[in-house]
């Protein structure tokens, strides 16, 4: 599983990025601006970035479901993260792509 240059949310795109220690606080270990469209990942081990990605992306779904960020369980979204993260790593066969014969890829 390699970190996406980009992912499709809810119908809309963010670009994901990775810097260094030195550009984010390491309290800090992403940033995601659902307006500007993107998702800062700070580099470090590449599970944990992955979990991290998963933890932002499912705050994003959670905006698009009309959810503000007051309503956000932080505890429910780490674990939620980490284990999608082991689901895509158990079971990789699951999540290929499904051709249920449009083009779209959406449901």
């Amino acid at each position: 599983m390699t970190i996406p240059k980009s992912v499709r949310i809810a119908g809309f795109d963010f670009e994901v990025s990775i810097v260094e220690a030195t550009d984010l606080d390491i309290k800090n270990q992403v940033t995601l601006n659902t307006l500007a469209g993107t998702i800062t990942l700070l580099e470090c081990a590449p599970k944990e970035m992955m979990c991290t990605l998963f933890h932002e992306c499912i705050h994003a779904m959670m905006f698009a479901l009309g959810y503000s960020a007051d309503e956000h369980d932080e505890k429910l979204i780490n674990g939620l993260s980490r284990q999608l993260f082991q689901l895509v790593q158990d079971n990789p066969e699951m999540f290929e792509r499904v051709d249920d014969g449009d083009d779209d890829g959406t449901i």
